[in-house]
């Protein structure tokens, strides 16, 4: 009714499940296909267009928890870590807390180390993240993480995706 077209129209959600609802509503109410998805398959969406910024290539593989503990311990045992001693579902969890702080690898120095896996973590986050690019792979954090590092680093992208979408539905 207000002449936006609907390719111009990005919907956002939590779930898969509120995602296809609002399809479906949207489909009945105006017989259009507009975009929604959750914030992660955006963030997949932006990635498979332009991960190449990260000099990756689109046919990357998205790691489960497993795939990011196998990597984990990895890197453990690369840098001489006894994954015992310090496991590697606690530098999981801190590289986790780090993405969603939008921390990268070198800015992890400058968090405050109360525990010895806070102060083995800045060099165990890069060595993941580098293994993690090597394998053309990313772990479900970075569908947020790194469209958020693309825009903050290519502001070229970030106008690119701007200009495709006016208008913002975001739910809840």
């Amino acid at each position: 009714e207000s002449g936006i077209h609907p390719s111009k129209i990005l919907g956002l959600t939590f779930t898969n499940k509120a995602a296809l609802e609002m399809k479906e509503r949207v489909h009945q109410l105006t017989k259009s296909h507009v975009l929604i998805c959750t914030f992660h398959s955006l963030g997949v969406k932006i990635l498979r267009e332009s991960i190449h910024h990260f000099g990756m290539t689109a046919d990357f593989t998205i790691y489960d928890e497993e795939d990011s503990i196998k990597v984990l311990k990895s890197c453990l045992e690369d840098l001489k870590i006894e994954e015992k001693i310090h496991p590697a579902k606690a530098f999981r969890y801190l590289i986790s807390n780090a993405k969603n702080q939008m921390l990268l690898p070198e800015d992890a120095g400058s968090i405050k180390a109360n525990s010895e896996e806070e102060k083995l973590f800045p060099s165990v986050y890069a060595l993941y993240q580098s293994k993690l690019k090597n394998y053309n792979a990313v772990d479900f954090d970075d569908l947020l993480f790194l469209p958020v590092c693309l825009f903050r680093k290519n502001l070229d992208c970030l106008e690119l995706y701007q200009n495709r979408f006016s208008h913002l539905l975001i739910d809840e």
